[in-house]
């Protein structure tokens, strides 16, 4: 249960409660909250500054991103960058940084499709199931083979260019790790499979998340199905993960086929380090958030920035808020709150950036 009603907006001991104040209002709020101050103070930007939110990006953004985007197009607008959602400032998560918080830039995000499995088989009376098998079980069995098959892990260039990064944080043993990839990769493969979430960064992801057949004791349902999602790591494709999953299930006579409610789509073009945003970023948060180190990164998750990738060259996820791990679990979860002194920081970095600009 939430310590403070989700819906409140209490500011309590230094913090900011309510649901969505980390994921992600305070994003909107620092973008026009630094407008308008700039506004006040009569600034004016040398170049022009487009603000787009939509209001559906955890159900897709079908209606707001994707919309606004065909907007663009058909004005024949074009941007220098992007600015997302995506990374942050990373406190106390990564053990080797040794407290040092680290600014996540995520210059590169996973694909996404979701495939069906469908078995069929003899419906009737469970008294009588036969000996050629149930639908539920030629699923199950099916499945079991999926997850006895993860994909392949490898070291994406950004998250290598992530690790080399850390090189002057670390201790030296881990710095001769991390600025020798040529020899160390499958070191690095290996240390990041003993840990869920640094093994998903390091591999195309398969997790069943539904799974439907019968709705009685005592009846066989003569079909059962199940939804596989995934979350593609940069070099992989649709096609390939399509491909890879029709010859595991071809012996259990499944069906396979495009599923779910959300767009899929293979990972987008990576940025660089190079580029101007991801420069601008880094700039910035030398001035405002001076004790970070700004490292390239690949988002996990999936963003409703990908809309725009027809009309820029260079998309960044990033917002400044410093989060702990007991900041991130309350994302989605329970007790949800921003501190004031984060919103603080956030304000005086997007006002750099604009000054940046």
């Amino acid at each position: 249960m939430w310590e403070e009603p989700p819906f409140s907006g209490l500011v309590k001991d230094g913090y900011l409660w309510g649901r969505g104040t980390l994921d992600i209002k305070c994003q909107l709020a620092f973008l026009m909250e630094t407008a308008e101050r700039l506004i006040a103070e009569g600034w004016t930007p040398d170049r022009d500054i487009w603000f787009a939110f939509g209001g559906d990006e955890e159900i897709a953004g079908y209606e707001g991103a994707q919309n606004m985007a065909g907007i663009f197009k058909e004005r024949g607008l074009e941007f220098e960058f992007v600015l997302d959602e995506g990374g942050i400032i990373s406190k106390n998560q990564m053990a080797f940084l040794k407290g040092r918080p680290a600014a996540l830039v995520g210059l590169a995000e996973k694909g996404f499709v979701t495939f069906k499995i469908t078995a069929t088989g003899e419906s009737g009376h469970s008294s009588m199931p036969g000996k050629e098998g149930t639908a539920v079980g030629r699923l199950a069995r099916g499945v079991a083979r999926l997850e006895k098959r993860p994909f392949y892990g490898r070291l994406d260039p950004v998250m290598g260019n992530m690790l080399e990064r850390f090189v002057p944080c670390v201790s030296t043993g881990l710095g001769i790790v991390f600025a020798n990839l040529w020899l160390t990769r499958p070191l690095i493969k290996l240390i990041f499979s003993k840990n869920r979430v640094t093994d998903s960064l390091i591999r195309t992801t398969q997790a069943v998340t539904v799974f439907r057949a019968g709705e009685q004791e005592n009846v066989l349902p003569g079909e059962a199905m199940c939804l596989v999602n995934h979350r593609i790591l940069p070099g992989d494709t649709i096609n390939m993960i399509r491909d890879r999953h029709r010859r595991t299930l071809k012996d259990d006579g499944l069906a396979l086929a495009d599923a779910g409610n959300w767009p899929s789509n293979d990972p987008i073009r990576a940025g660089s380090t190079k580029d101007s945003g991801f420069t601008l970023i880094r700039n910035t948060l030398a001035v405002t958030h001076p004790e970070v180190v700004t490292v390239p990164y690949l988002v996990n998750g999936s963003t409703d920035s990908k809309y725009y990738r027809e009309l820029t060259g260079q998309i960044l996820r990033f917002c400044p808020l410093i989060l702990t791990p007991d900041d991130v679990a309350s994302i989605h979860g329970i007790n949800e709150r921003i501190s004031l002194q984060n919103l603080e920081r956030g304000l005086q970095f997007y006002a750099r950036l604009f000054y940046n600009l």
